[in-house]
């Protein structure tokens, strides 16, 4: 899988030698993204599956479910507690990644170890096999779980959600500013463009400029929210229009500085049904 490069706070290295940098932002809005769930329960269903012998003679499809729900909400806490406390320590010796299997190892046989604690607790030493400790076939199942759970969230899952917000992130941050052969400008400030030939007469609040460029070009930068092209030559910022003027039909629009424009006939229909969506 291609690593995600771009300098963040975190910087994990998985099992497969790629790079994973994050924000802690972007971690949490993951946990709380229905993405997150999705995974954990895919990861339910493939350890119930996969149940041991042991489970599926002894234990109840209830007890086996309960069981599971116990061991992936402790790894998740200690996995993610362990990653803060790793870079926590490797960042005051100036250690700004670290190897995540080096964590995710240690945790998992924690895990192990208190979830067939709590099973035995729960369910009987006996029921569990004996020293739950030293059950091979807890082991096992366990390590494959890990496997399961580092492919799926890590690997797959929250790179892709990653590389998916840091795009949106992209996106928006170039649409924050029209660019121009003059310079950038503010898109907030715009109060309406202008096509004369070759040329855009850009109006905006605090003064105007011409460019030589098509509408086109520069309308292609702005968000569909910012405003509407009315006529081929014509396009006015939402925050210009006078709202009080604005009738549902009407073939004419007033700006705030007390400019007149005609709708195009091919746009009306258009034009409404945008004023229907950006404004109440």
């Amino acid at each position: 899988m291609t690593p995600i490069t771009t300098t963040r706070s975190w910087q994990v290295i998985l099992v497969n030698g790629s790079e994973l940098n994050f924000d802690t932002k972007d971690l949490v809005e993951f946990i709380k993204s229905r993405r997150f769930l999705s995974s954990l329960f895919i990861v339910y269903v493939i350890l119930v599956a996969t149940d041991p012998q042991v489970f599926t003679v002894r234990l109840s499809f209830f007890d086996r479910g309960l069981f599971w729900v116990f061991s992936i909400g402790v790894y998740v806490i200690q996995l993610l507690l362990g990653m803060w406390v790793f870079r926590e320590v490797l960042a005051r010796v100036g250690i700004n990644r670290f190897y995540l299997p080096a964590l995710s190892i240690p945790v998992l046989f924690s895990t192990t170890v208190l979830s067939l604690e709590f099973g035995c607790l729960v369910f009987g030493t006996e029921t569990l096999g004996g020293n739950a400790t030293l059950n091979a076939p807890m082991l096992l199942t366990a390590i494959f779980a890990s496997q399961c759970f580092e492919f799926l969230i890590a690997n797959w899952v929250f790179a892709e959600h990653l590389r998916e917000s840091q795009s949106e992130g992209v996106t928006a941050e170039k649409k924050e500013q029209l660019v121009t052969s003059n310079g950038s400008i503010d898109v907030s400030q715009l109060l309406y463009l202008e096509a004369r030939e070759h040329y855009v007469n850009i109006v905006q609040v605090d003064g105007s400029m011409t460019v030589r460029s098509t509408l086109t070009a520069l309308t292609n930068q702005l968000p569909d929210n910012s405003g509407f092209q009315i006529h081929r030559s014509i396009w006015v910022a939402k925050a210009a229009i006078d709202r009080g003027a604005l009738k549902f039909g009407s073939r004419e629009i007033k700006t705030l500085d007390g400019r007149r424009f005609s709708v195009a006939r091919s746009r009306q229909k258009g034009f409404d049904e945008w004023c229907e969506s950006h404004f109440e």
